[in-house]
């Protein structure tokens, strides 16, 4: 039996794309997917076909189409049609994940970017400064430095 793999989004088991074993390839494994966005269904039964996608003569449609949409459900490990309300759902789901991974990238960007965290640590020195005028007109202690890098990376949102 040749090998399935689906790669879907775990917060709404959306089906990205399906990958099928031939005589030539082996099914796609998705090494650089992030596990805590994208599953990876392996062998699920599929009742309603792998095909996601409408083929035509030069691309591949849009996805959440439906009748062609799928649909991981993990409790029965099968790949089925998206419903309505599936395919409602997905937009939001994956517009929080990539804001999830934008919350990521930003925080990595902060913590690895010499150049980033230069401009973007002047920024915060001069409003600290500001803040502390403030904070030492009501008896408050000063914030250092070291406490606003800490709260930077504490506090990225994936909802801003």
């Amino acid at each position: 039996m040749p090998e399935i793999r689906a790669l879907y989004r775990l917060s709404s088991g959306e089906v990205l794309k399906i990958s099928t074993e031939s005589i030539t390839k082996p099914a796609q494994e998705f090494p650089d997917r992030d596990p805590t966005i994208f599953g990876v269904a392996i062998n699920p039964s599929v009742p309603d076909g792998t095909q996601v996608r409408e083929e035509t003569s030069s691309s591949l449609g849009p996805l959440r189409v439906l009748g062609l949409a799928k649909h991981y459900d993990l409790a029965a490990h099968t790949v089925r049609n998206a419903t309505t309300s599936d395919l409602n759902a997905y937009a939001a789901s994956e517009n929080n994940d990539n804001n999830e991974l934008d919350r990521r990238r930003a925080v990595h960007l902060f913590e690895s970017d010499p150049a980033f965290r230069k401009i973007f640590i002047a920024f915060a020195d001069m409003l600290m400064q500001e803040i502390n005028t403030l904070r030492a007109q009501h008896g408050l202690p000063k914030r250092t430095l070291a406490q606003i890098r800490a709260a930077i990376g504490q506090r990225v949102s994936k909802d801003e």
